[in-house]
């Protein structure tokens, strides 16, 4: 084992560069979300930070992820490297889940806090001032408008149900789907 781990410091300090920043820069191989990836000996690869919390830190535990405090994901600098739960990864980072928890407060400026919060069944946040003020008015608008008449029909003849964008209702749509699934089968 200890050979193993001879191999890979051994590649894993031929593979950086020291930045002004401090961060050390993975030379080798990046993958497309911008992670330095390590491959050493015949079947070990691993993700670069990986790598280097293991090498310099010590074991990750399963329920943990590496953390880049320096933002920087090629960077393998075990002192800017942490960990953490998946859920503070998410929400430490720059990402619409992030950001959206972030907020304090509704697009009209009321307070996402106490009586005011509401949590949908999907576990988003909502205004409950908002939804109260939206309430009355759309269902005056539902009533003002009546029953929602359809106003494009499937394209058979003599069939009078709503379509949807392919120009069919669903019943038509369905039955020309199989029809050429089964074309198919049989020319093949």
């Amino acid at each position: 084992m200890e050979a193993s781990r001879e191999t890979a410091l051994t590649y894993f300090n031929q593979s950086y560069v020291i930045e002004q920043g401090g961060c050390w820069q993975w030379t080798r191989y990046i993958n497309r979300w911008g992670y330095g990836e390590a491959s050493w000996g015949k079947h070990a690869h691993a993700p670069a930070h990986r790598l280097a919390y293991l090498l310099f830190r010590g074991l990750i535990p399963h329920s943990l992820q590496v953390h880049h405090s320096c933002r920087n994901r090629a960077c393998v600098n075990p002192e800017h490297l942490g960990l953490l739960t998946p859920k503070q990864n998410v929400l430490i980072g720059n990402g619409l889940t992030a950001a959206n928890t972030r907020k304090t407060h509704c697009p009209r400026g009321h307070l996402y806090s106490g009586d005011n919060l509401y949590i949908s069944s999907g576990g988003a946040r909502a205004c409950r001032t908002c939804r109260r003020l939206a309430d009355p008015i759309h269902k005056a608008t539902a009533k003002a408008k009546g029953p929602r008449i359809p106003t494009r029909f499937c394209s058979i003849p003599q069939c009078e149900r709503p379509h949807c964008a392919r120009g069919l209702c669903h019943t038509h749509y369905e039955k020309r789907r199989r029809q050429a699934r089964r074309d198919a089968h049989h020319e093949s």
